[in-house]
């Protein structure tokens, strides 16, 4: 009787597991993913120096919960350039951000973090979440390179 006892509530458990039952943790599997849905554009392309430069990119949660409000840098060679804010998203929203810049003359990489201080977990349990694209802090930075010239003699 003991056993079969044991092997009703082994069969109970397991039903409550698929039934997604008596796992505290059901909503906190479920997390925001804040991602690139395109990489980082700039314009002009090919600025002078002194000439502002403005980097635009739009951010998506692809996540399963919505967002807090999070900040965004610009960093170039680890430097901080500018940062700003993040508004909370809900799931699938998007919105557009752009940042203003200026450079000295030469080859530069502007790389964009998003949620750069990590306020936001976006590590995805692998079972509650699949994600072809990448998932969690993987997809929280793009960058882009621009040469600066010189100001020209005259």
């Amino acid at each position: 009787m003991y056993h079969s006892t044991l092997i009703v509530s082994a069969g109970f458990a397991a039903f409550l597991a698929l039934a997604g039952c008596g796992n505290s943790d059901d909503k906190e599997s479920l997390r925001p993913d804040l991602a690139f849905s395109a990489g980082v554009s700039a314009t002009p392309i090919d600025p002078a120096v002194g000439q502002p430069i403005t980097l635009g990119w739009t951010v998506v949660n692809r996540g399963q919960k919505d967002s807090k409000a999070c900040t965004w840098r610009v960093l170039s060679n680890g430097v901080t350039l500018v940062e700003g804010t993040i508004a909370a998203l809900q799931t699938d929203q998007t919105t557009v951000i752009t940042a203003t810049i200026t450079d000295t003359p030469g080859y530069h990489t502007y790389t964009v973090l998003l949620d750069a201080t990590n306020l936001i977990n976006e590590d995805q349990p692998s079972v509650a979440y699949q994600d072809p694209v990448g998932v969690g802090e993987a997809n929280n930075s793009a960058a882009i390179s621009l040469v600066v010239a010189a100001a020209s003699g005259g």
